[in-house]
């Protein structure tokens, strides 16, 4: 996979590009760029669809092509844009240039969480399979939305311990999402697909509590560092065959490095 990865990311890209409406790019402030760019919205890392990606790379065998994952990487890829152009609507609220009309801009959004749903409907899957990763998309979504209101909402205890507390199985939820889908195109037990939804939460989560740091948003010495992001990438690699975590930690390993994480929808 080390060698194959920066075609991995590629395709990611690509498909992220055709998948977005074209009335989205041509629409003053909203432009492709925003589910492409790195580092920078809902493309920073792009954490979730590699995740996805790996993990069906890693199973692969007979079970599944990596390039047949790619719809499913790129759905929880736009899921996490509709979330990212909410949040930055949300800051924009008060901003008078037309560019920021939070109709438009929620509009926008709103049509990237369509895309995202009609990706995974199209999967050339068993209904069962199709099923199973709508379900894990909405409750990915759900969880996510529910993260963005817990952090929009009150004040929490000086140390950040309360916040780390309620946000930690919701910041991540769209990367153990990606996990999760990755499980169940490659026909893992369900024992499996559990875990792989877990531990990529935490991880998520990690990456969340990262850039909440940076934002000076959390105050909290044992979340969001790159330590805590390394270990929790190992506990997601360990879900994989063990023949190829090495190469699934190479492919992934520049999401544990500082400045990979610039949304807290990680």
């Amino acid at each position: 996979m080390t060698g194959r990865a920066p075609t991995g990311r590629s395709l990611l890209l690509d498909a992220l590009a055709d998948a977005v409406p074209s009335w989205i790019e041509a629409d003053g402030s909203a432009r492709r760029t925003d589910v492409r760019r790195p580092h920078r919205g809902p493309a920073d890392g792009l954490a979730r669809g590699r995740v996805c990606l790996a993990a069906v790379e890693a199973f692969g065998d007979d079970r599944i092509e990596v390039e047949s994952a790619v719809p499913a990487a790129v759905a929880v890829e736009l899921a996490a844009g509709h979330v990212a152009v909410h949040r930055r609507t949300s800051l924009r609220l008060g901003d008078s240039d037309a560019e920021s009309d939070p109709t438009r801009a929620i509009l926008r959004g709103d049509a990237l969480l369509s895309v995202a749903f009609e990706r995974l409907t199209a999967l050339d899957v068993p209904a069962s399979t199709r099923n199973s990763c709508l379900s894990a998309l909405t409750d990915g979504c759900r969880r996510t939305q529910e993260a963005r209101g817990i952090l929009a909402d009150a004040s929490f205890d000086s140390d950040g311990s309360e916040l780390v507390q309620r946000l930690d199985s919701r910041l991540g939820a769209l990367v153990g999402c990606a996990g999760s889908i990755a499980g169940l195109l490659a026909g893992v037990d369900d024992d499996r697909v559990d875990e792989l939804e877990r531990t990529a939460t935490r991880f998520g989560s990690e990456l969340g509590f990262a850039r909440l740091r940076e934002a000076s948003i959390l105050d909290a010495s044992t979340v969001g560092t790159p330590a805590a992001i390394d270990r929790h990438l190992d506990a997601v690699l360990d879900c994989l065959p063990e023949p190829c975590r090495a190469d699934a930690r190479s492919a992934l390993a520049d999401l544990t490095r500082p400045g990979t994480h610039r949304s807290p929808e990680a």
